[in-house]
């Protein structure tokens, strides 16, 4: 069976770290970038989950949300962001 294979996008490295590192210590492989060019290239059909931060600068995260839908994307997509709860509904919605 195929470890399965986490993709997170934040933009504050730190928290990237953070998150894959508790990841990592319950057997996911994790990948953190920190801006969308190197979250598009690292980007595979065998990621299983992306962690997506909402508030990036170079594309936010419901760009970026548009893009992997135009892409058809499979991988399940977890919602992260430092601001209020209203932001994830929306882009929930």
């Amino acid at each position: 069976m195929a470890i399965p294979r986490i993709l997170i996008i934040d933009d504050e490295a730190d928290v990237g770290e953070f998150i894959a590192s508790a990841a990592q210590s319950m057997g996911f492989e994790c990948t953190v970038t920190t801006d969308a060019q190197g979250f598009l290239e690292v980007l595979t059909p065998d990621t299983n989950l992306i962690l997506l931060d909402l508030i990036m600068p170079d594309m936010d995260g419901i760009e970026m949300l548009r893009l992997l839908g135009k892409r058809k994307c499979k991988a399940g997509i977890v919602l992260m962001s430092g601001v209020g709860e209203r932001t994830l509904e929306s882009a929930a919605q």
